[in-house]
Order: structure tokens, then sequence, then C-alpha cells
């Protein structure tokens, strides 16, 4: 959703690889810690529209620091070749 690559759940299913039974429970407790917000469609009332909410685009802004610190500790030890040849 922070990269704009899905605003209803059928999308972000697609986006993400998973069925939408899955995303929805992924959502579920998204919303629950405040993160994602669901909003009717006034087009469409079978469609739900989602939205990061501003703590959840904070934490979205987050995450590409902390996978680089991820894989930054799990390569700790190597050396730059081996790291290039990974």
């Amino acid at each position: 959703m922070h990269l704009g690559n899905g605003s209803t759940v059928a999308e972000l299913a697609s986006v993400c690889l998973m069925d939408a039974g899955a995303m929805t429970r992924t959502l579920d407790r998204l919303e629950r810690k405040g993160l994602v917000r669901r909003t009717c469609s006034a087009k469409d009332r079978r469609v739900v529209n989602l939205a990061l909410t501003s703590d959840g685009g904070a934490a979205a802004a987050r995450i590409p620091f902390a996978l680089c610190e991820v894989l930054n500790a799990s390569l700790k030890g190597f050396s730059e070749d081996e790291c290039n040849l990974l």
C-alpha cells in the first residue's frame, strides 16, 4: 500500500501473491494495531478500500532500513567477495 500497489483486498492479495482469505486475516491484525484503515467504496458496496494510517505510513517508511539492518547482520563476517557471490 505504501508504494501504491494495492488499494483493495483483492489488489493487495494479488500483488503479495496471497489468497484473499490470508490477506484479510493479515489486514485484520494490521487494523487492530492501528496501521491500516478500511472504508467501504462509495461506488461499489462490495469493495473495501484500504489505506495506511499515519502510524502505518511511518511504519512502512521504516521497513527498508530494518531490512537493511537484518541483511547487514546476516552478512557480518563475510568478505566483500563472499557477499557478492551470494
